[in-house]
Formats: C-alpha cells, structure tokens, sequence
C-alpha cells in the first residue's frame, strides 16, 4: 500500500488485503519485478507510486517489506480480478482498496462498473 501522509509505498505480500504475488512493480530505472520477489529478495529502490497532494505520479523509495505467515481472517480471501482498459487483469483481493478518480480510496468490492480506477 501507499502512506497516505508522504506517499510512501511498502510492498507486501499477504492474503488479505493486497494484490497477486504475481503483479508487476516498476522500478524508476524501468525494470518490473512481480511484488513478491520484491518482498522475498528484498529489493530495494524507488517505485512508481500515487502522490494524493499533488495528483501526480512519482518514484519513491521501499522502506519496509511483510511477510504474512497464515491468514488468520478467512472471511477475507475472496480474490477480485478487474478487466482493465488495455486489457491487462489486477488480481487483489476484496477488502483492498484501489484509488477512484473522483472518489478515493475505495474497497475493492464496492466498486460499481462505472469507477474510473487509477493503474499507471
């Protein structure tokens, strides 16, 4: 997720709330990694992140990695899989949130088909 305060971006894996182990991460050098191997390797550098004051895109530093052991709320693992414009598939899970144009942070399963969901 992103810090909402300093646009901080801490790559997770877990099962409740996040995305795919397989979703891709852009580094600022250009370079992808699937968030897990972030995690598991713990790769270091700016990723491309939401900046909330500003609107803007952005590169920031990873400053932390989690590991979850055991998913210890079973009622959270339903997974979401969202069609998006170019035709790619975000895997994450339902009580995530994803950033809404003109909304916000929204939970993953209460998005309508007419949100408008920041992906690049």
């Amino acid at each position: 997720g992103v810090n909402p305060i300093d646009g901080t971006f801490y790559a997770s894996r877990k099962c409740d709330g996040c995305v795919d182990g397989d979703t891709l991460i852009e580094f600022e050098n250009g370079e992808k990694y699937p968030i897990k191997d972030i995690v598991e390797h713990k790769i270091q550098g700016k990723v491309k992140s939401f900046d909330e004051l500003t609107g803007e895109i952005v590169y920031r530093d990873i400053i932390d990695w989690m590991h979850n052991i055991k998913d210890i709320d079973n009622t959270q693992k339903d997974w979401f899989e969202i069609q998006l414009e170019n035709g790619k598939v975000l895997k994450i899970t339902a009580n995530d949130k994803v950033y809404v144009k003109n909304k916000g942070w929204t939970r993953v399963d209460q998005l309508t088909e007419n949100d408008e969901i920041l992906t690049e």
